[in-house]
Formats: structure tokens, C-alpha cells, sequence
């Protein structure tokens, strides 16, 4: 193009000359922009090239008969901008930017470069076009502006703050800019601090060789993280987690994230999971107590039983009359009035036998079973207070029945029927073992206590059916559904969201923090809890919700 300029620029017109179609002619057939050359006036057109048809969808033949058709195809929100232009700069060489609409109704950008052609007598006698179809290259500098704003308004938006320095010599970095999060952060406002170095936002940065960092950072281009920095100055302090990195133009970012509340949260997450268990724990001092009891009753009865010597007389009496008449024993039990008590004696003597036999069995079964159960409740104790943190394989059908086994006696006290269902879950699932089963004793317990609160009201409204728990397991969509329902006491809607803040209970010697631990380790999972009730006296359903991507 720009040839083709020097080129029309060295030539010398006559006023008089007009027909300039033959040159124009062999130049447009190797360019794909549009040459047009107009009379002085705009109001001839003395050459079109045929690109105008292909970029404008229009007939050359109508531009030739009706030259003001050129302006009339531009778009309306440009038209009088551009015929101001061709008014303010005529005779002088420029270049403007504007819109066409086709006759598909396509909006096309042109970039029209406008050069006066000039007889000798450097009167304007000829106007040349040269016209380029920008479009695309328009639609990528809008995609670019639009990205560039994206980017802008993201790291405003950012909850992390950055700070963006100028490394300049003498080995200093000058504040160039900062987003909303890093100016709430550090305490500073933007204005005021920009060409500052890096001392005079960061008071102690020898505290923890800041500035060293940072040239490490532009000498050898390899990011620097900070974990966990406690930084405090008469300005602003906390818990930051730090990322110093390179930027092109020398220049580095320092990313920074508060982690002060995070760190608080944490511990008091660990706070809550401890008190959690210890009242998990208490749950299990009491099932192993009902447990001995229920033992030490069965071996009261076994000695009682063993004690009793009433069979062993009865046996000796008979052993002694046999002796006594060994020598006429048929005559005796035949004849003799004592005798012939004998055997409907024995008789008697076997059925007491057997059914002292099935009693000792079932007081032996009983015996085993409870010591069984408390061996179970000692195991479930020690996967509780294991202290790793590591997730494992475990099996989910298992995981409930050892957290129902463990609240076995409580269940069995208050006829609770209890009902499992993990046909549509996973058969394993990966998690942290010993908070997923304090988890599970967490959510029984709960529904085991809402049924004794129904169970104490006296009111017409009450559920007569038999009291139950229900936990179902399984998969929807993207996550692992663990579904506890029971038909207690039930919650008030309004307390739905309540019941999982710390501390928050109905129960006299409650702690509060059962549901609080539950919450958090689920949340620690990626997952959350819905308390799920229709008021008072209507049950309750407790869904834990994992996503399938952390647990499997």
C-alpha cells in the first residue's frame, strides 16, 4: 500500500486528464483492498475496483451512477462524523475508521485512507480511496480490550491482594500499583503510596529478608512462597501467606492472602473436633458400661443358678434310694409305695435339667454377646481416637453398622428400629476413618435423642409409630448422599440452621458441639449438611453431602 502511495504521490495530473481507469485497473487487480477515485467534488466517480463489490455487497455499476451512494452505505451512527472529516480536512491526506452495513445486514469495519490527488497548480483535482475490510482485526482488538477489562475488573475482585513493583537500579523496588484486597490489607490507599518503595509500605521487610526475596525473584525468575509469615507493624498486622513472582518490564507481583481468620477457624475446628469427641467418647464409656452391666447381670444369674444346689440334692436323694435297694431295685420301684415314685421322679429330674441347661446357654450366648460388643465399642474407640490424618479405603456398609453397634444398648433400650441402605452408593469410600466415624456416631446419637425428646412430650400430636432411624447412602449426580432420617422431636424452622453453630443445644447437660464437629468435617471435605424438617413432633432427616471427586 504504502508504494502504491509513493507512487500516486510522484505522478503529475493536468486538470484536464480524467481517465485514469487503466492505471487504477492494473493495481486493484493485485490488492484485495478497494480503490476508488473520486472527482474533486465527490460527486463523480471516475474508478471502482471490483473488491468494492465483494467487502460492500454492492453494485460498482450504482456507485457509478449515483456516486453519493459512498456515504449512504456507511452506518448512520457514522455518516455525519465522516462528512464533517471530509469536510474539515479537505486537501489534506488522512485516514478514519468506519462502519458499513451491507445488504445482509452485516456490519463491516472500514479503515478508509483518503489521499487528494493535485494538478499542477496544487488545485485538488482528483480524490483517491484506498479502502481496507478491518473486521476482523477490530473484533480482535475488541476481544482483547474485553479480556484485558476482565482481567482488571477479576483482580479488583479478588479476595487476594497483589502488589505490582518496578524494580529500578540501585537494587529498589517502587509500589506501581495494587488492587482493592491488598489496600484493605496492608492499610494503605493506592494514591498515596504509588512511587514508594518497598520499606515504606512494609515497615519490618527486614523482619523476614522481603527485600532479598525480591531480587532473588528478578535475578533468577523462580517464584518465592510464603506459607505462613506473622507480620506486625504500626500499620497493619496478621497471618499472611505470600507469593513474590516475575512480571515482564522487570517488574515482580507480591500476591498475599490474610490468613489470620483461616488460621482461627482452624483452630477452632481442631477445638470443636476435640470437644466433639470427647463427647463421642462419653457416648462410648456409656454403651461399654450398659454393656458390663448387662454382663455382670448374666454372670449374677449364672451363679445364682450354679449356686443353687436344689437339683444336686434331688439327684443325691435318688442315687441314695438306688444304693439302698440295689439288690431289689425292680421290686422296689414295682412294689414299694416310696419306690414307685422313682421314676416319674426322674422324669421330673430331666425336664429340670434341660431347661436348666437352656438357661445356662442363653445366659452364656448373652455373656459372649455383650463381651463381643464391648470388644466392638473398644475398636470403634480406637479408630476414633486415631490420630492420623490421612485419608484410607473404607468400606460405607461397615463404617454405619460399627456406629450402629456402637450405640446397640441405647437403640435396644428404647425398641428403635433401624434400617440401612446403600444399594445405590459406592461400596467404598476414601476418607479421614476416625472423623468419618465419630461423624456417623455424631448424626445417630442425635436421632437416638430426638426420639427420648418426642418420647417425653405429652401431646396429641405425638408420632404413634413404632420409633426408627433410617440411613440411606447414595449417589446423586456429582455427589455421595448419606440420608439419617428418624421420627423424633423434629426442629423448628427456624432453628434448621441453628443447630450446627457452636455451642447451640437443647439439652441440659449438651455441649453444643456434636452437630458443630459434624459440619465442620464435612465442610473440611468440600461437602455441607442440610437439616431437613417439617416443625416440632415431625422428625428430622440429616443429609451429608460429599462430593464424589473427594471421596472416591
Amino acid at each position: 500500500m504504502d508504494n502504491l502511495i509513493r507512487f500516486s504521490d510522484s505522478i503529475e495530473l493536468d486538470e484536464e486528464q480524467e481517465n485514469l481507469g487503466d492505471f487504477f485497473y492494473q493495481i486493484s487487480e493485485v490488492i484485495p483492498a478497494i480503490l476508488c477515485v473520486f472527482s474533486a467534488n465527490l460527486d463523480k466517480v471516475f474508478y471502482v475496483s471490483p473488491s468494492f463489490e465483494r467487502i460492500f455487497g454492492r453494485s460498482c455499476e450504482k456507485l457509478y451512477q449515483n456516486p453519493k451512494l459512498w456515504f449512504h452505505y456507511i452506518h448512520q451512527e457514522d455518516r455525519q462524523r465522516i462528512l464533517e472529516i471530509e469536510k474539515t480536512q479537505f486537501g489534506e491526506e488522512y485516514e478514519i475508521n468506519y462502519r458499513i452495513i451491507r445488504p445482509d445486514g452485516e456490519i463491516r469495519w472500514m479503515k478508509d485512507r483518503v489521499i487528494p490527488i493535485k494538478g499542477k497548480s496544487e488545485k485538488v483535482i482528483r480524490i483517491l480511496r484506498f479502502v481496507e475490510d478491518i473486521t476482523e482485526n477490530k473484533q480482535i482488538e475488541e476481544a482483547l480490550r474485553d479480556s484485558f477489562q476482565r482481567s482488571v475488573d477479576i483482580v479488583k475482585a479478588i479476595p487476594s491482594g497483589l502488589l505490582i513493583y518496578q524494580f529500578v537500579p540501585e537494587d529498589k523496588f517502587i509500589l506501581i500499583d495494587s488492587n482493592p484486597a491488598a489496600e484493605r490489607m496492608i492499610n494503605i490507599n493506592i494514591n498515596d503510596y504509588r512511587g514508594s518503595e518497598i520499606r515504606d509500605v512494609w515497615l519490618n521487610a527486614d523482619s523476614f529478608g522481603l527485600i532479598d526475596k525480591c531480587l532473588s525473584v528478578i535475578n533468577n525468575g523462580e517464584t518465592i512462597e510464603i506459607d505462613d509469615l506473622e507480620y506486625r507493624d504500626e500499620r497493619f498486622e496478621g497471618s499472611f501467606r505470600i507469593r513474590i513472582f516475575r512480571m515482564p518490564a522487570n517488574q515482580i507481583g507480591i500476591a498475599l492472602e490474610n490468613i489470620t481468620e483461616l488460621k482461627k477457624s482452624d483452630e477452632m475446628l481442631a477445638q470443636a473436633y476435640a470437644l466433639g469427641r470427647i463427647e463421642t467418647v462419653d457416648t462410648l464409656i456409656h454403651n461399654i458400661g450398659n454393656a458390663i452391666n448387662s454382663v455382670t447381670t448374666g454372670i449374677g444369674t449364672l451363679q445364682e443358678i450354679l449356686s443353687n444346689k436344689r437339683l444336686t440334692r434331688y439327684i443325691s436323694s435318688l442315687a441314695n434310694a438306688v444304693k439302698a435297694h440295689q439288690d431289689d431295685f425292680i421290686s422296689y420301684i414295682t412294689n414299694d409305695p416310696q419306690g414307685q415314685k422313682v421314676v416319674p421322679f426322674i422324669l421330673a429330674l430331666s425336664d429340670d435339667l434341660e431347661k436348666q441347661e437352656e438357661e445356662l446357654t442363653k445366659i452364656v450366648n448373652r455373656v459372649r454377646d455383650r463381651a463381643q460388643h464391648i470388644a466392638d465399642i473398644v475398636r470403634t474407640e480406637k479408630l476414633i481416637s486415631g490420630k492420623g490424618i490421612y485419608r484410607k479405603q473404607i468400606n460405607l456398609q461397615k463404617a454405619i453398622n460399627d456406629a450402629i453397634n456402637v450405640l446397640q444398648e441405647s437403640i435396644k433400650k428404647r425398641n428403635i428400629e433401624v434400617s440401612i441402605d446403600c444399594e445405590l452408593a459406592p461400596k467404598e469410600i476414601l476418607i479421614q476413618e476416625s472423623q468419618f466415624h465419630q461423624m456417623l456416631i455424631n448424626l445417630v446419637k442425635n436421632s437416638i435423642e430426638a426420639i427420648d425428646d418426642l418420647y417425653k412430650l405429652k401431646s396429641n400430636d405425638l408420632d404413634t409409630s413404632k420409633p426408627s432411624i433410617n440411613i440411606k447412602c447414595y449417589a446423586d449426580d456429582d455427589n455421595l448422599v448419606i440420608s439419617v432420617v428418624d421420627n423424633g422431636i423434629g426442629i423448628e424452622k427456624d432453628k434448621l440452621e441453628a443447630i450446627f453453630r457452636p455451642g447451640y443445644t437443647t439439652k441440659e447437660s449438651g455441649s453444643g458441639l456434636g452437630l458443630h464437629s459434624v459440619a465442620n468435617f464435612i465442610k473440611t471435605c468440600n461437602g455441607h449438611i442440610n437439616a431437613i424438617s417439617e416443625g416440632l413432633c415431625k422428625g428430622t432427616t440429616m443429609q451429608a453431602v460429599f462430593p464424589l471427586s473427594s471421596v472416591t
